[in-house]
């Protein structure tokens, strides 16, 4: 006689298998579209108790299995405090996704020295392999974000700008103390600029100092030559990019 108890979990468990395979089949152009999307959501873990989530993870993760891997961020516009916090955001949501690779294109022409410090230890602290490329121009304080990647990388019709720093004064007066803290200030940044490139390129500090306050301007070609760039090439972009702007933007 046929045991139908004894059968039944035999009978689950293909039927899981079958309903897999079958999510798998129709679902593939959606998951195709929407990978990253999927990818980023957490939404089988959040409702891993729902058979369905778990079949939508199952045919996810066996069509995609390093969908996660890699994350690409658009970073346009001026940097500042605003930029900073939604890099910072974004850079959060990949280590807990559990992404492995971060791939920052870049088309800035600066902005403060302060966020663009603090974006540059942020990405270097994080446990991510993290790719820069520029994208169409990296200048002013965008250079030392750009040498947080531990690959650089430049598309063939881009620049990279280096100029002293400089200071937008109020429509105020300032006493002499003021003016000599401001002073100090911009020749702190300038150093701090110049060790940032000189740690990433074959350049010394003194060189970059010379070269920031003539305001140089550095073809991919010349990057490449000053070691500041691994590879002049265009990049794969394989998922969706997220966008991230300052302020001002």
């Amino acid at each position: 006689m046929w045991d139908f108890c004894a059968a039944l979990p035999m009978a689950k468990g293909s039927a899981l298998s079958l309903a897999s395979s079958l999510i798998l089949t129709l679902a593939a152009p959606v998951l195709d579209s929407c990978s990253f999307w999927l990818a980023t959501s957490g939404l089988w873990k959040t409702t891993r108790d729902c058979g369905a989530a778990q079949l939508v993870s199952v045919a996810f993760n066996s069509r995609y299995p390093h969908a996660m891997d890699e994350r690409f961020i658009q970073l346009s516009g001026t940097i500042d405090e605003t930029m900073f916090r939604n890099l910072a955001g974004a850079v959060n949501q990949g280590i807990q996704a559990r992404s492995k690779c971060l791939t920052l294109l870049m088309s800035s022409r600066g902005g403060k020295n302060a966020a663009a410090h603090a974006a540059y230890n942020l990405l270097r602290s994080a446990p991510l392999n993290l790719t820069t490329w520029n994208m169409g121009i990296v200048g002013s304080a965008a250079v030392s974000i750009f040498c947080a990647g531990s690959s650089r990388r430049s598309v063939p019709n881009a620049r990279f700008w280096l100029h002293c720093t400089d200071w937008n004064f109020a429509n105020r007066d300032y006493d002499v103390v003021e003016v000599r803290a401001i002073l100090a200030e911009l020749e702190q940044d300038m150093r701090l600029n110049a060790r940032i490139l000189a740690a990433n390129s074959n350049q010394s500090e003194e060189e970059l100092i010379d070269q920031k306050c003539h305001k140089t301007t550095w073809l991919p070609e010349q990057a490449l030559k000053n070691k500041f760039i691994h590879e002049i090439a265009m990049p794969v972009i394989s998922g969706a990019v997220q966008l991230i702007t300052g302020a001002a933007a």
